[in-house]
């Protein structure tokens, strides 16, 4: 039972959708026609060396990937555009803000 009631021109396309999902493997296959269309889609990739034997598999026991860290470093103290923007909350300064912000940058060039 369909929750929807479609039109012949929607089902028809919710067919075809549903077909190009089983031949790219991202739905079941129904029949023997799916599957085919599945394999013709994708071409067969061969096992990696050591896996096509499962009691060798279970011998060696589960080896995780190596996973590689990558460690971010931000090279400038100072935020990014996107990062002030989002301390605002998305506000735009208003001239009083960016008066007193000339005047706090004037004071601290003095002191240096």
């Amino acid at each position: 039972m369909d929750l929807i009631d479609l039109s012949p021109e929607e089902e028809k396309t919710e067919k075809k959708v549903k077909e190009y999902l089983r031949s790219q493997g991202y739905l079941p296959p129904q029949d023997i026609e799916d599957v085919i269309a599945f394999e013709q889609n994708n071409p067969h990739i061969p096992l990696p060396p050591g896996t096509s034997d499962p009691l060798a598999i279970i011998r060696n026991g589960i080896q995780k990937p190596v996973r590689k860290l990558v460690i971010r470093v931000e090279t400038s103290e100072s935020p990014t555009g996107i990062q002030n923007l989002a301390a605002r909350h998305g506000d735009k300064l208003t001239p009083d803000i960016l008066k007193q912000m000339d005047e706090d940058e004037a004071r601290d060039e003095k002191k240096e």
